[in-house]
Parts: C-alpha cells; sequence; structure tokens
C-alpha cells in the first residue's frame, strides 16, 4: 500500500517537435501500469524511451541519466560535427493532482532547461543487460567470492513463475574487487550469473528493479521481449502489471512480439513513419498493427481435416469480415485433432490462445464420443484432470450434417439443387455443371466427387475448393451447416 505522504508523480505525455528521426509526435503513457511502445526496427521507439529516461532529475537512489548519455555529439575528419541541435521536445508531467510542462531544446552548445527538471526515481533497462555476464567477464583465472548475501525471496519467487524452474535460492556474491555476481540454486544445483543464459539473467535484473522502486517510480526497459520465450514474457508482464498495480508505477517499455497485442492490462502505442512524418497510433487494434509492418498477426488459428473444409472456414471469416485474422491449418486425419487439442492444453504457449478445431461432421458428433477420443490423448483418472478434457470440448465443434451421410454426398446433393444463374462467372458455372455429373457416378472415395470436377477443368484445389464453398453459401442450409463455427468466431472477433 502507497503511503498517504507519498508524491504522486507521473509523465503524461511527451511532445517531440523533433529527435533523431522523430517529428511532430505525441505519445501519451498510462498513468499506472504498463505502457506498450511498438513499431519496425528504426521507428523510434528507444528514442521515445532514452528521451523519458532523460526527464527526471535522480531521487539519488538511481542513476541521472542525462542527454549525453544517449545523445553523443559526433564529427568526422574534414566535416562537420553533429551536436544534435535543434533537437526540441516537451515532457507534460503530473505532480499530485496537478499538471505542468517542461520544453527542452538543444543549442550548438548545450541543452537548455536541464535544471528545471522535477526529481523521480527512475530505471532505465536497456539491451546491455542482455549481454551474458560472462561475455563481459575480463578474469580468465579462477574468481573467488569473499561474501554471499540472500536476496528478496519475492524475486525468487517471481522467477519461479516466469521461468517455471525449482529456484531454492537467489543470492548476491561479492569479490574481494567488489564487484558481483548473482547466484541461484536450482534442484540442489547451483550457479551464477556467469553461467546464466541472457535471457534468465535479464528476467532477473527486471525483477530487481521493480523490487527496488519506490511507489511512484518510472521503469524503463528496452524490447522487453528480447531472448524470452513468449510463455515466460507472458507471464513476466502479468507480474509486472501486478507489481505495478501495487506500488503505483509506471513501467513503459518497447517490444516487436505482435503476441503481446492480446494481453490485458497495458496500453499499445504504436509508432510508424511515412512520407516524412511520425504517427502514433493507440490501442491493440490489429488494422493499426497491419499499417505498422505490412503484415497481419492472425490472433486467431482454426484447425480442419482437408482442403474442402479449409475452403468452408475461409467462406465463414469472409462473410464475418475476419479473414486477416484467422490461421487456417489441415490436420489431416480425424483422430489427430484430439491428439492436437490435448497438446494445447498441455503446451504452456498455447493455453490461452484463439484456437478451434473443426470436424467434417460425420464422425465423434457429440461430446460423449469425443471425450473417449480425449482419454486416450489425456491419461489420468484425477478429477483435476477429467475437468480439464471437458474444457477441452470447448475447442471442438462440427459442421452440422444429417446423420449418416458423409460431408462431399450432402455437399453434392445440396450445390445439385443450385441453377447455374447463380453463379456469377463462365469458369463457376463450368464446375457446377460438372459437379451436378458427378451424381449420377458411383465413386468409393466420396473425395472425388469434388477433386475430379476441379482436375478436369485444369484449375487449382485451393481455387476449386474455393468456388465450391461460395456455390454452398447459396444453399438454404449453409447458415445451419456453419452455425457452431460461426458463433464461436462471433465470440472471438466481438
Amino acid at each position: 500500500t502507497v503511503m498517504s505522504n507519498v508524491e504522486k508523480k507521473i509523465i503524461k505525455k511527451i511532445k517531440i517537435i523533433k529527435a533523431k528521426g522523430l517529428e511532430n509526435l505525441e505519445v501519451e503513457f498510462k498513468e499506472e501500469g504498463l505502457t506498450a511502445i511498438l513499431g519496425v526496427n528504426g521507428s523510434g521507439k528507444s528514442t521515445i524511451l532514452h528521451l523519458l529516461a532523460c526527464g527526471y532529475t535522480s531521487d539519488n537512489d538511481t542513476q541521472n541519466y542525462v542527454f549525453p548519455n544517449f545523445f553523443i555529439p559526433i564529427s568526422f575528419s574534414g566535416q562537420n560535427s553533429f551536436s544534435w541541435q535543434d533537437t526540441s521536445f516537451t515532457y507534460l508531467y503530473k505532480l499530485r493532482e496537478e499538471e505542468s510542462e517542461l520544453s527542452v531544446s538543444k543549442t550548438r552548445s548545450r541543452w537548455m532547461h536541464y535544471d528545471k527538471r522535477p526529481v523521480r526515481w527512475v530505471s532505465y533497462v536497456g539491451l546491455s543487460t542482455c549481454v551474458p555476464d560472462i561475455e563481459n567477464e575480463k578474469r580468465k583465472s579462477r574468481i573467488d567470492f569473499s561474501s554471499t548475501q540472500n536476496l528478496s525471496d519475492d524475486i525468487l519467487n517471481d522467477a519461479k513463475y516466469i521461468l517455471g524452474k525449482g529456484y531454492t535460492q537467489y543470492s548476491i556474491c561479492r569479490r574481494r574487487d567488489r564487484r558481483t555476481n548473482t547466484r541461484v540454486i536450482v534442484d540442489d544445483i547451483s550457479y551464477t550469473s556467469l553461467s546464466m543464459g541472457a535471457g534468465e539473467q535479464r528476467i532477473f535484473k527486471i525483477l530487481e528493479e521493480v523490487k527496488n522502486a519506490p511507489p511512484y517510480g518510472l521503469i524503463l526497459i528496452d524490447e522487453i521481449d528480447l531472448l524470452l520465450h513468449q510463455s515466460s514474457l507472458k507471464r513476466l508482464l502479468e507480474k509486472l502489471s501486478e507489481k505495478a498495480r501495487r506500488k503505483h508505477l509506471q513501467i513503459i517499455f518497447t517490444a516487436h512480439n505482435q503476441f503481446i497485442l492480446t494481453l490485458p492490462d497495458i496500453e499499445f502505442r504504436h509508432i510508424f513513419q511515412n512520407r516524412g512524418k511520425t504517427y502514433c497510433l493507440s490501442g491493440d487494434n490489429l488494422e493499426a498493427l497491419e499499417h505498422l509492418t505490412g503484415d497481419v498477426y492472425k490472433d486467431i488459428e482454426i484447425f480442419v481435416e482437408d482442403e474442402l473444409a479449409k475452403a468452408l472456414i475461409k467462406q465463414v471469416c469472409s462473410e464475418k469480415k475476419c479473414l486477416k485474422r484467422v490461421s487456417i491449418s489441415i490436420f489431416g486425419a480425424v483422430e489427430n485433432a484430439f491428439s492436437l487439442v490435448a497438446a494445447s492444453a498441455l503446451m504452456p504457449q498455447l493455453r490461452d490462445k484463439k484456437m478451434l478445431f473443426v470436424l467434417d461432421g460425420d464422425l465423434y458428433n457429440n461430446d460423449e464420443l469425443r471425450l473417449e477420443q480425449l482419454k486416450k490423448h489425456l491419461t489420468g483418472q484425477s478429477e483435476g484432470t477429467e475437468q480439464l478434457r471437458h474444457t477441452l470440448l470447448n475447442k471442438i465443434r462440427k459442421f452440422i450434417l444429417p446423420q449418416g451421410i458423409k460431408p462431399e454426398e450432402y455437399y453434392l446433393s445440396l450445390i445439385n439443387e443450385l441453377s447455374t444463374e447463380e453463379t456469377n462467372s463462365s469458369l463457376k458455372s463450368s464446375l457446377l455443371e460438372e459437379i451436378k455429373n458427378q451424381h449420377t457416378i458411383s465413386i468409393s472415395d466420396k473425395h472425388e466427387l469434388f477433386s475430379i470436377p476441379i482436375k478436369k477443368l485444369g484449375i487449382s484445389k485451393q481455387e476449386g475448393y474455393a468456388y465450391i464453398a461460395e456455390l454452398l453459401s447459396k444453399s438454404d442450409k449453409w447458415q445451419e451447416i456453419t452455425a457452431e463455427v460461426t458463433a464461436w468466431l462471433c465470440e472471438q472477433i466481438s
């Protein structure tokens, strides 16, 4: 709990007139909790953090960041020097409930209004913390530690949760020359930061800064997702959000991993440049991300049995205007669906994804039959395991068919009711005629009811099945066939 006499200090906004590659840009920050700054390489994310680090005078417990830490004047022999002249920006602060502004600019010789910066505890966790201690170590002979001191159990327990390792001790080891390394014990194995992986080392560094931060401190982290597995990143951000609420911290970080857009309790700022201008878009809107990167982050994954089912899902997604967000994959034989569903529960990085497994509808078309299959892949008789199997049923849907008929046969019967007048191209009309001809032919492999007409017309499977899905969508039974999938999809995109 924050004491009533602790001053509320907040950085609300930075207005950049010019700083490195950024021009005429305003970025607002969440007053308490996590703000993520995203953008392509070179968009200026780190520059924003550098400016924020220099926005306050140290409270004596942390490093006093100054502009030459990040904006070093340079010169080339026989050429003009570069001093960051004309760099200009304004901080908008909030102290208690009063707002104030500080405008900073760079003349040829110095930074103006340095002395007017307010006091605040600030920590900048830069990319230097990604370098393993062993790569910074100069000593090549034996290292003797003169003392050790156990560190906070809070850090130890948080690291356990984030990294999934059985840490039992976390301590700092001091050398005779006063340099230090940290040490952990995991399952009776002891090792120092000289033997840690870079990601593990950085997790501890970030947790230390959060532990040391007083109420209303400011923590800046450059490329928080660097070196971290997605599951560890998710749990780290969860812990940071929890501690920020408890201590009223502002934690502002840069990142590239689009996965974080799916996480709660984070405000997002997307930085991108276009035609010499810099823009900041707020929110987790995936369309904003598309503008940023030219790529679309697909946050919904749907798995199906075959190419025909894939085309039907694409048609549904097109109708719901969410095709850009959906990744569709084929799992093959229907039994494969149950092993994949089980894996989605057992693998941490898959547990929270929006995933659906769609069955064709002719097999395992009720929960009892599906549970029997799940038991083969997710064994155990405990109450927890049984509950998990029932939960996993929510990840399975089916196309709705009449009893005792193969999907292709049913779809063929529906297409036979359509007329060529309902097609909008000669190629689709030709495909419709070829499909209708199949009705009089006896075929043991029902997949050939559609694959043969597609081959005869010399078009690709993808194109052919897309036409078939479009034809089916004109049937009176289309909404019924796709009802389960459509309902699930609408829940995810709402």
